[in-house]
């Protein structure tokens, strides 16, 4: 079981240094030691309480339109994701801009294609080849549906280039029964 607290602040610790909102913590408190933390590889688990209370208070600043999907979350699990689970996350409008508002499935948004480089659709194969990631995506809820928050390049990579069979890490709500 994973605290609400810990789930956003490790979303904001996945993203501070080279995310495509990182230049929004800019100027945050801590922020520039936060990010040579991260940069020297420190392990989340190893931060502070206060260092992870400002991660997640700066998340709430920088995220507040996808922070909503936390609305009524105090806990998660730590899941293994199959690629026909993913697909069946929710997309919100807020992190798909061209859905004219409206909220679609992983497995639709996943095919659909965009001019923007940065866009997690856009991400090419890994040189290298597919590398499981270690950050786990992470999920918000609307009436107890799962969305997708964070981890769209994780995802879309793991779509794309996974191995059939794979599974990816995710930060599941507790839903209510």
């Amino acid at each position: 079981m994973v605290s609400l607290m810990d789930v956003q602040a490790r979303w904001v610790y996945s993203e501070i240094l080279e995310g495509t909102l990182a230049k929004f913590y800019d100027g945050g408190l801590n922020t520039d030691a936060l990010r040579e933390r991260r940069k020297a590889g420190l392990p989340f688990d190893d931060l502070t309480a206060d260092e992870r209370y400002t991660l997640a208070f700066q998340g709430a600043h920088v995220r507040q339109t996808l922070f909503v999907f936390f609305t009524g979350i105090e806990h998660f699990d730590l899941l293994q994701l199959t690629q026909e689970q993913l697909g069946k996350l929710i997309v919100p409008p807020d992190v798909w801009l061209d859905s004219q508002g409206q909220f679609y499935l992983f497995s639709h948004y996943i095919t659909t294609t965009t001019d923007e480089p940065v866009d997690a659709r856009s991400v090419q194969q890994p040189a290298d080849g597919y590398k499981a990631p270690t950050d786990p995506l992470t999920l918000g809820k609307i009436f107890n549906n799962p969305v997708l928050l964070d981890g769209y390049h994780r995802a879309a990579l793991f779509w794309k280039y996974g191995p059939a069979d794979g599974i990816i890490p995710a930060y599941m709500p507790r839903l209510a029964k």
